[in-house]
């Protein structure tokens, strides 16, 4: 995928907006979410159409619910990256 447009630059944090900044699609930032809206990433990340092209989402634009979880591995601590089995198909 090309590189995020020009839609988030307004939305970046002052010290980055700098002459040096030159971001890809896979590094840019950090952004500002504004109130009211979502940062949405697609599940993969390479070949997804999500916000870092098509900007924030706002929450009348989500459609569905979820329903169960699908993958899960601890975010952070000794155990990071451990998929956690136990959680996988369990109901939200």
């Amino acid at each position: 995928m090309e590189p995020p447009g020009d839609w988030h630059y307004a939305f970046l944090l002052p010290e980055h907006r700098t002459a040096a900044y030159a971001p890809t699609a896979q590094g840019w930032g950090p952004l500002v979410v504004p109130d009211g809206a979502f940062f949405v990433l697609g599940d993969n990340r390479g070949h997804s159409g999500d916000s870092r092209f098509f900007g924030f989402v706002k929450p009348e634009e989500i459609v569905g619910l979820p329903r169960r979880v699908v993958w899960s591995s601890a975010p952070r601590g000794p155990h990071l990256g451990r998929v956690r089995v136990g959680r996988i198909g369990a109901r939200l």
